[in-house]
């Protein structure tokens, strides 16, 4: 499949995420997106999403990883004073996405972070290369979490 060279992106919107590591020897975050259902089903796994308790059913499946992930950065907002996290997607990272998110249109996708769903957006459109996570993240909070993604 050949993906455009025009950069489709999506603010996937993160509420807060909190979490702490140490600035040295920092551990890397475990990063994955998981399509989402709001029904149960036989085969998924009920799941509730930080700071709102809202429940959603997680495919088996990880369409992301730390692993399709080239590069994390912390970049301001530019539709608010917060920061949010750029993504920027491998070249397989950016085919999986695309071919996910095209086919899945309509469909929630789960952003997990250390085991916790810290949100569930619904897919848009297409995704290819970049996706940015939004939410009320400071300047150190979105650096940090961005460093902690990167991190292999």
């Amino acid at each position: 499949m050949v993906l455009s060279a025009k950069v489709v992106s999506l603010a996937l919107i993160l509420l807060c995420y909190t979490g702490q590591a140490p600035r040295t020897g920092q551990a890397t975050a475990r990063l994955e997106f998981r399509l989402a259902e709001m029904e149960p089903a036989e085969g998924l796994e009920e799941a509730a999403i930080e700071k709102t308790g809202e429940k959603v059913y997680l495919h088996k499946e990880i369409i992301i990883n730390n692993q399709d992930i080239v590069e994390a950065r912390a970049v301001e907002s530019s539709w608010s004073r917060d920061f949010e996290i750029e993504i920027v997607f491998s070249n397989r990272g950016a085919e999986k996405m695309a071919r996910i998110s095209l086919a899945n249109t309509g469909k929630r996708l789960a952003i997990i972070v250390d085991g916790k769903v810290i949100s569930a957006p619904f897919l848009r459109g297409q995704i290819a290369d970049k996706a940015q996570i939004s939410g009320a993240f400071t300047k150190e909070a979105a650096e940090e979490l961005a460093s902690k993604i990167k991190s292999k």
